[in-house]
């Protein structure tokens, strides 16, 4: 970029004309290294020499402070491209798009999807999975839902990140029928499920109060040889502890144990809470012990559900 701008600076001494084409060039090279400040210098010596800006000025400009972390800049840019002669497409808001999502900025990037709508610039994928990851992050389940609505009504293929958005904000709004629902989906579309896909689902039936279908999403997950991770194991075990499934829970954390995954304060925890259900008390003990051998950190539902199971026990003391 430094020897384009160089160039740049010859042409200039030579009084040699510069046109949108050499500008471009030098837009798009300052792109490429992240010199967001640069390309703005650039678009506001084109304006003064009286070069007309085209679509990929502005999207290239747009693109460097989106690369840079300069989201302020990009959908001011935007802003300004929208009130210009030139028409933005889906790539440049694409571009701003993901300046938002990258710093969770959900509010301005469900503004840039409403302006695509008005200005009736094509929605894609791209434009789809970002909004709708930005309002998954957020918490704003029920906007990610309806974007993805619209997908579907719109005939945007979806692929994985857009479902596992979906199926994330039905887990967070408490839908874990819907989520399922979304998840069945995915095999009907042809889109493969991630771990993501199966973790989520998994924590939304345990949410739901729903064990028996995170036993079942456990058995299609090994089928479907996607391995099972800390979290997929504690979801279920939570699941089956919260539904009075305490046998199930505690042969599920063994297996856990055996696999070699890390245990954490919530795979201690759901396992003890079912112990002190089924009145294991000398188990509690035991597990208890292995935390505090394995420097796992107790906190006051460890505590509690300890203290309870020796209780009911007999073992006050």
């Amino acid at each position: 970029w430094e020897k384009a701008l160089e160039l740049l600076d010859v042409m200039a001494c030579a009084k040699m004309e510069l046109d949108r084409i050499s500008f471009n060039a030098v837009i798009s090279a300052c792109e490429l290294r992240g010199e967001w400040e640069k390309a703005l210098h650039l678009l506001s010596v084109m304006r003064q020499s009286g070069v007309e800006m085209d679509r990929i000025s502005w999207n290239a400009a747009v693109s460097t402070c989106a690369k840079d972390g300069e989201w302020r800049k990009a959908l001011q840019l935007l802003n300004e491209m929208v009130h210009s002669s030139v028409e933005s497409d889906t790539i440049t808001f694409n571009t701003a798009l993901s300046a938002c999502g990258m710093d969770g900025v959900w509010k301005k990037a469900w503004q840039l999807y409403s302006l695509m709508v008005q200005a009736v610039v094509k929605l894609d994928r791209i434009t789809c999975s970002t909004v709708m990851s930005a309002c998954e992050r957020a918490g704003q389940w029920v906007k990610a839902l309806q974007l993805f609505k619209v997908m579907q009504e719109s005939k945007v293929e979806s692929n994985v990140v857009t479902f596992n958005a979906g199926i994330s904000a039905c887990e967070k709004g408490g839908e874990w029928e819907k989520a399922l629902r979304l998840f069945n989906e995915m095999a009907l579309t042809n889109v493969e499920s991630s771990r993501i896909s199966f973790n989520t689902a998994i924590s939304a039936c345990e949410k739901g109060d729903a064990w028996e279908r995170a036993l079942r999403l456990c058995s299609d997950m090994i089928h479907s040889k996607v391995e099972m991770d800390t979290v997929s194991f504690n979801a279920t075990i939570s699941a089956c502890e919260k539904n009075g499934e305490w046998e199930k829970a505690l042969q599920l954390f063994a297996v856990m144990m055996h696999s070699r995954l890390e245990l954490d304060t919530v795979s201690f925890n759901a396992a003890i809470s079912a112990c002190e259900m089924g009145g294991r008390w000398e188990t509690t003990w035991q597990l208890f012990t292995l935390m505090t051998e394995r420097r796992v950190q107790s906190n006051t539902i460890t505590c509690s559900a300890a203290i309870s199971a020796c209780e009911k026990g007999g073992e006050w003391e």
